[in-house]
């Protein structure tokens, strides 16, 4: 019983753990679509910038959270490449 109650603290430990990853990997997804939005609608440097940075950012959160072992690696590699297209088709 014990070790039941124990279980189940990590789990819910390592819950809110992860969601902090995953709200992460969103939040600068999120921000780098928008900017290519704004990017599209009116050519400013300071977007692209903006995207770049927000590039670097989910990159870095999908790289840690596959570290951390909250998602597999080809779910990782396939949201870096959804980014990088999305990217490549505003350059």
């Amino acid at each position: 019983m014990k070790q039941y109650k124990f279980n189940l603290k990590k789990i819910k430990r390592q819950t809110q753990l992860n969601k902090i990853y995953i709200s992460r990997i969103k939040t600068f997804s999120k921000k780098c679509f928008i900017y290519i939005k704004k990017y599209q609608i009116e050519f400013n440097k300071f977007f692209l910038f903006l995207i770049t940075k927000n590039l670097n950012l989910a990159y870095c959160a999908l790289d840690k959270s596959l570290k951390k072992k909250i998602f597999h690696k080809n779910t990782i590699s396939r949201k870096k490449s959804k980014l990088q297209t999305l990217v490549n088709l505003i350059l």
